[in-house]
């Protein structure tokens, strides 16, 4: 049998669900299908398979608690214009009748390009939502984790419940470890950059501050703030809220509840506890022309300091080429032999590989200063620095791929959501195997090693570009986060995601009863309507449905076989607009596109241009070079 015959999905969507820019999915113990959504609101749908390949909502709860969590601004003062919290990762634990909800939210305004929004940069917040009868209540086990000025924050979680210690992957403030300006010039925290660990045992056995909603766990402890003046117990106003730029961020505490487990991840969306208990992870890469390296970049002595030009960024610097874009798949280790700290993911963080020496580059919109003794004008704090060892690998940069750093895979799209898929369907092929959702639109499959440590995929021998077939494509926009059901779950083997961009869910359902050739032919084995021949040509899957080539205009043939895309009787090579069958004449002015990811979500690359300048000759998708294209970036 062909190795891309082994297995087949066939997708559908989830009728019966209204969701908004969805983030995170996750089974509860409860049968239910729990979603959140970036703006705080979480969903548990009751679901009914009503034959193959057809899934509906039957029922649909609305869990609104999360956005009843104060904002702060970044000198920790109350905003209570600011309604909502960034919600990007969920983790369902609990009992069928007491399912617990563990939640990581944050400010969720976003600033970043745009300049600084005064969001509060210690507003990333672990809860723990428990269900009595009909109601949930809320309890703040961790508050005070880093967040930065763009979207990255607090993310994905797992629990190992051998010993009751969560992980959390905890995004970065940087492009590549330096201070810039699409980030509003905030560097590293002690906390920030890392999979972080947090005790729960450590953490249940504190006294519960506050009362309902309000209730508490744990602040983390911060730095003696400059600005602000202490209360009469020493501590700063509104702590642990307000970082203040780094002046009141959270302190490492050593033999504390929350630790560095793995430092080094520029925007770790989720994490993998597989059922052999190895972690495993994905890193949103550096991009270019967003920031560079820090100062003094791959010695002991690397700092915060902001460097004209930030070198790495548009170009190289004196020790490293330019960022390359890419994300990468890391094996942090077996839960139950690795070292805490260990492993390090390449993006450098010089508040913990040079606590002494790293100093503070604050900004107040207008002009930066770099911080550097606790008696200048203006000071560090008076506690300063917040971390009590030095790393000095995390001085650092690992490009992603290369020989230097430890990753496994890399990818040239946003990879982010994760799951081990332990189905036995189709005698076993896919068990073990990782899926992640890419920004390309694709699922990614993994394969590894017996042990672990390497992947079998195909990959780039420069790069380690990924160069395996996807398990899923063309189903929809912007996949976000993945679920995969095993043997004994609600519904076995079926693999469940969500598409940030058309805010939706879709199901892939194993079809064990297809037999498949694989061959290059004119039949449509996997019965997804695309010949085998036309799913070659597009590097898809000719055997399994949930794998289906790029189609702008829906007619089951290709954009690649396919000489008119959008179906407006002129041809791709002469057509201006091959995306738009009105040619730009519907489009209404004036218009404006930000050249991020998946804004507004049509046209090339999800960004809004549905042409380009032709040649007259050329077919549009020979006119660039899709693992070569910067948007916006001169």
């Amino acid at each position: 049998m062909l190795a891309n015959a082994q297995y087949n999905f066939a997708p559908s969507g989830l009728k019966g669900s209204s969701i908004g820019q969805p983030t995170s999915l996750q089974f509860g113990p409860d049968g239910r299908l729990y979603v959140a959504q970036q703006a705080g609101i979480i969903q548990a749908f009751t679901i009914k398979r009503n034959a193959a390949n057809d899934y509906s909502v039957t029922g649909t709860e609305v869990i609104n608690i999360i956005n009843q969590i104060p904002n702060h601004n970044d000198n920790g003062s109350l905003n209570t214009s600011v309604t909502s919290r960034q919600v990007t990762g969920i983790l369902v634990k609990g009992t069928a009748t007491t399912p617990i909800i563990y939640v990581t939210s944050s400010d969720s305004r976003i600033g970043g390009p745009d300049g600084d929004f005064n969001l509060d940069t210690n507003s990333g917040i672990i809860s723990r939502l428990t269900r009595s009868g009909t109601s949930w209540t809320k309890l703040d086990l961790v508050r005070g984790l880093p967040r930065s000025e763009e979207n990255h924050a607090s993310n994905g979680m797992q629990l190992d419940e051998k010993t009751n210690i969560l992980y959390v992957a905890q995004g970065g403030h940087t492009n590549a470890g330096g201070t810039s300006k699409n980030f509003a010039y905030t560097p590293e925290y002690a906390l920030s950059a890392a999979i972080l660990s947090v005790n729960l045992n450590a953490i249940d056995a504190l006294p519960t501050q506050g009362t309902g909603n309000t209730a508490y766990k744990y602040n983390l402890p911060t730095l003696d703030d400059p600005d602000r003046a202490n209360n009469p117990d020493g501590s700063d106003p509104f702590d642990p809220f307000g970082g203040n730029d780094g002046l009141n961020q959270a302190k490492i505490v050593p033999g504390g509840p929350v630790q560095i487990y793995s430092p080094g991840y520029r925007n770790a969306y989720d994490l993998v506890i597989t059922k052999s208990r190895r972690m495993y992870t994905i890193d949103n890469g550096p991009n270019q022309g967003w920031g560079g390296y820090p100062q003094n970049e791959g010695t002991a002595n690397a700092n915060n300091n902001y460097v004209v030009g930030e070198p790495g960024s548009t170009g190289p610097a004196p020790t490293e080429a330019q960022v390359n874009n890419l994300d990468n798949l890391d094996y942090i280790g077996n839960l139950d032999t690795y070292t805490p700290g260990s492993y390090y993911g390449g993006h450098p963080n010089p508040t913990r590989a040079n606590p002494s020496g790293a100093g503070l580059y604050t900004h107040n919109g207008t002009s930066g200063v770099w911080r550097t003794s606790k008696t200048g004008t203006p000071p560090l704090p008076a506690d300063w620095p917040p971390v009590a060892t030095a790393n000095p690998i995390e001085g650092d940069f690992k490009m992603p791929g290369s020989t230097q750093s430890k990753d496994l895979l890399t990818f040239t799209a946003s990879t982010n959501g994760m799951a081990e898929y332990t189905a036995s369907n189709f005698g076993g092929a896919l068990q073990g195997s990782l899926l992640a959702c890419s920004f390309d639109g694709n699922i990614v499959k993994i394969a590894l090693t017996a042990d672990g440590t390497d992947v079998t995929n195909p990959r780039n021998t420069t790069n380690k570009l990924n160069e395996d077939l996807p398990f899923a494509s063309g189903f929809g926009s912007t996949p976000l986060d993945i679920v995969a059901q095993g043997d004994n779950d609600v519904f076995p083997g079926s693999v469940w995601a969500i598409t940030y961009g058309s805010n939706s869910i879709t199901i892939f359902e194993p079809q064990d009863f297809l037999v498949c050739t694989g061959k290059y032919d004119s039949n449509d084995d996997d019965l997804d309507r695309y010949t085998n021949a036309d799913e070659i040509d597009n590097a898809t899957q000719p055997c399994s449905a949930s794998s289906m080539p790029p189609d702008a205009d829906g007619d089951y043939v290709s954009d690649l076989n396919d000489v008119d895309d959008d179906n407006d009787a002129i041809a791709d090579n002469i057509d201006f607009f091959p995306l738009d069958k009105d040619n730009g004449l519907t489009t209404a002015l004036p218009i404006k596109y930000d050249l991020f990811n998946n804004s507004p979500g049509t046209g090339l690359f999800g960004v809004g241009f549905t042409g380009l300048l032709s040649n007259k000759t050329t077919i549009y998708t020979e006119l660039y070079d899709e693992n070569n294209l910067i948007a916006g970036v001169l």
